[in-house]
């Protein structure tokens, strides 16, 4: 998405839903594109995605060096499953399924999913990479990272990190009934604008040594 093309600089989302709303103007996505100034926006959340699915998409940027300026990454639940392809979103579980893969998805969670240790390579694997992928990117790049649901005892030390987690706010909006056509990346209008607050002026703070 172009936001001024007279810039030269541009900024990216990586992770879920949460980052995931191209449309709004209230969406804090495209708040903090217009507050930085940049000339447009490169990369989007993709809603229902794991971390492994960002991670891929995030290394091919950073193999071919095209990744953008700044950088957003938001990381999801440790409990989703990685498709490349396809969505197979946890909510989806009860219902009937479709066809083969989803089939396969079913037995797999009832036989071979096992939350401590999809926690145990969550939190390994985001260390990981925040210690030898985003610690590592030249200072040309401004970093900022934030949780969706939960920071589940991760320790990051490569960038700003926000202090606060997405879930909470979005369970706040589900109790009052609010309905998600009018939730931007599941925010309300006052909750984007305060992310995108935050945001701004953690990554505009100097890269981690």
């Amino acid at each position: 998405m172009t936001i001024d093309p007279t810039k030269t600089e541009t900024i990216g989302y990586f992770g879920d839903s949460f980052c995931s709303d191209s449309i709004h103007e209230q969406s804090y996505c495209n708040i903090l594109a217009r507050r930085m100034g940049v000339k447009e926006v490169t990369h989007w959340g993709v809603g229902g995605t794991s971390i492994w699915y960002m991670f891929e998409r995030f290394m091919l940027l950073r193999e071919s060096d095209t990744l953008p300026d700044n950088i957003v990454i938001v990381y999801t639940d440790p409990d989703r499953i990685y498709h490349p392809d396809v969505l197979l979103p946890a909510w989806a579980m009860g219902e009937q399924s479709q066809n083969d893969l989803e089939r396969a998805c079913d037995s797999y969670m009832k036989h071979l999913d096992f939350p401590k240790i999809n926690l145990v390579k969550y939190k390994a694997c985001v260390e990981w990479f925040d210690q030898n992928v985003i610690r590592t990117l030249p200072s040309r790049y401004r970093v900022v990272q934030a949780f969706s649901f939960n920071t589940y005892g991760v320790t990051i030390t490569g960038s700003p990190v926000l202090d606060y987690n997405f879930m909470p706010l979005y369970q706040q909006n589900m109790d009052k009934g609010i309905s998600n056509d009018l939730l931007p990346n599941h925010l309300t209008a006052e909750q984007n604008a305060k992310v995108a607050d935050d945001l701004h002026r953690l990554i505009s703070l100097p890269k981690h040594s």
